[in-house]
């Protein structure tokens, strides 16, 4: 009689929801295992079918006539902006000064602070103040020092690539304004 009222409650087990179905059948037969039970294998039941979903509705597609066509005569080519020869400067100081690009920074040496520039328009004398703008260089100067190879010189022209001797780091593709 007080046999019932005693007896062992068997034990639930806890099954992460995230695991698959396959998991949770072989944690529940462990833990049967574990409390002293003999339990048999279920056998692979078949899966019920789902109900198949209708196929979507075809598009309709607009005939190849219709549609129109761009020739490539009818298209225009993308023109390429042209370097500007002349700009104009003014930092505050209420002076409007138009700069001229006479070439760009091809190399720098930084033993002795030089600066190989490629004069690519006008010309370039010892006296003249020059601009040397790029992606973190922006300084103006005066020329007090030009070489080709190693031979000091007065002046440069169009297509000479001189040594200037530089007060701050130059780096290559800057563009050199004359002002």
């Amino acid at each position: 009689m007080f046999l019932g009222l005693f007896r062992r409650k068997p034990k639930t087990v806890k099954v992460n929801p995230v695991r698959s179905k396959k998991h949770k059948a072989s944690v529940a037969l462990k833990a049967k295992a574990s409390n002293g039970v003999k339990v048999a294998k279920k056998s692979k039941t078949k899966k019920t079918a789902k109900p198949k979903l209708k196929p979507a509705k075809k598009r309709k597609t607009k005939k190849a006539s219709s549609r129109i066509k761009v020739s490539a005569k009818t298209r225009k080519p993308k023109k390429k902006k042209a370097a500007t020869t002349s700009r104009r400067i003014s930092k505050g100081t209420g002076k409007k000064a138009f700069a001229q690009v006479i070439g760009k920074v091809t190399h720098y040496f930084p033993r002795v602070n030089a600066g190989v520039i490629l004069i690519t328009d006008g010309k370039l004398g010892i006296g003249d103040t020059v601009h040397i703008k790029g992606h973190t260089t922006d300084f103006k100067q005066k020329v007090s020092s030009m070489q080709i190879n190693n031979t000091p010189i007065k002046e440069a022209k169009k297509g000479d690539e001189i040594g200037l001797l530089v007060k701050r780091h130059v780096r290559g593709n800057d563009i050199v304004y004359k002002l």
